[in-house]
């Protein structure tokens, strides 16, 4: 490895990356809050009560997201209550919003499914297909609303940068589900990764394309995923009414221009989960909309807040999954009273007198 690539590898791999992200976001945030005057006043106008609404959208998406997540894996296999699916959804949105990266969650799901079942491909196939469904459905529903605003430039964006978020995205995910795609895949990775690495790829490519065999299958995730992240939009249009945004529809189809841009934006491994450029795309896009770049801002934060909030409920669920699990742990190291021993006597007898003690008179 060359002196360059050591660095780099230096500084952006573990605690360092992290901060490095943390910095990013905070400097970006700063630099915001003294440009755009009065974004601090907005925010404080806001009346928490107002934001129910909000909270219910991004709610109700983390809810069918969950049930799409089940799905998915239960697809492939994956045996595991619905309730334990919902509850490790919430769990990962919780950590998505908490952990330096906005897929810290996933991988936690993962791993406590790998726990649970043992299987650790299956699980990962299985959120890497349900990541790249929201992803594609997010870019869908922009060009389905570039379509009704119509014109050359609907809410501001020129067609051929629409095309630029669009097909790559859902390229992506066909090439994922394409048997001719994945064969070239596996042989980019045997020639750029070890060898080691590029038989993971081909495993993980392996049990993607089990979903392949049944197309209609993957119509209804695709339909499913539309409805998730049209509520997760919904949830910008629900703190745009909070503020007294005016909403006419073609309002709300540039909202749903905008802000897939914005999720594909905070994608990007920059920043602490998206916060900055968010912010920041936000106050240079939605003017175009004819929202002032200063409540664009607001309003980014303010709708950050509310998921932070609603993300709060995984927070608890991991909690009491934590409690649960250290008291089951002690349940089974200290046995009831009266278990007999290996031995046949009682766990809380008394043991026999050892050769060696001195033996009552």
């Amino acid at each position: 490895m060359s002196s360059v690539r050591k660095s780099l590898w230096w500084l952006f791999s573990g605690w360092r990356a992290w901060i490095l992200r943390l910095a990013f976001s905070a400097g970006l945030l700063l630099w915001l809050v003294a440009q755009l005057r009065g974004s601090g006043t907005q925010l404080r106008a806001l009346r928490p009560v107002d934001l129910w609404p909000a909270a219910l959208a991004f709610g109700a998406s983390t809810v069918l997201g969950a049930w799409q997540w089940t799905r998915i894996l239960r697809h492939a296999g994956v045996e595991v209550s619905a309730a334990r699916m919902q509850a490790l959804y919430w769990v990962g949105l919780f950590f998505n919003n908490f952990l330096p990266s906005n897929v810290g969650g996933d991988l936690v799901k993962v791993a406590d499914l790998a726990v649970d079942t043992g299987k650790v491909l299956r699980p990962l196939a299985g959120t890497l297909l349900d990541r790249v469904l929201g992803l594609s459905a997010l870019v869908a529903l922009a060009f389905l609303a570039g379509l009704g605003l119509g014109g050359g430039a609907p809410a501001g964006i020129p067609w051929w940068a629409l095309g630029l978020l669009v097909l790559p995205t859902i390229g992506l995910a066909a090439s994922l589900l394409s048997g001719r795609a994945g064969r070239g895949i596996s042989s980019l990775a045997g020639y750029l990764l070890p060898a080691r690495m590029a038989g993971r790829v081909r495993e993980l490519l392996v049990e993607l394309a089990s979903y392949r065999a049944q197309p209609w299958f993957v119509v209804q995730l695709a339909a499913l995923a539309l409805v998730v992240q049209g509520l997760r939009v919904a949830t910008h249009l629900a703190v745009a009414w909070a503020m007294g945004i005016e909403l006419n529809l073609e309002t709300v189809l540039a909202f749903y221009v905008v802000v897939p841009i914005l999720g594909v934006a905070i994608v990007l491994p920059l920043s602490f989960n998206g916060l900055g450029v968010r912010e920041f795309a936000a106050s240079r896009l939605m003017p175009e909309m004819g929202i002032a770049p200063a409540l664009a801002f607001s309003l980014q934060v303010a709708t950050y807040f509310v998921q932070v909030a609603v993300s709060l409920i995984g927070g608890v669920i991991f909690g009491i999954l934590l409690l649960r699990g250290r008291l089951m742990a002690r349940g089974a190291e200290l046995p009831r009273r009266g278990t007999p021993s290996p031995a046949g006597g009682s766990m809380d007898s008394p043991s026999p007198p050892s050769a060696d003690r001195e033996s009552p008179p």
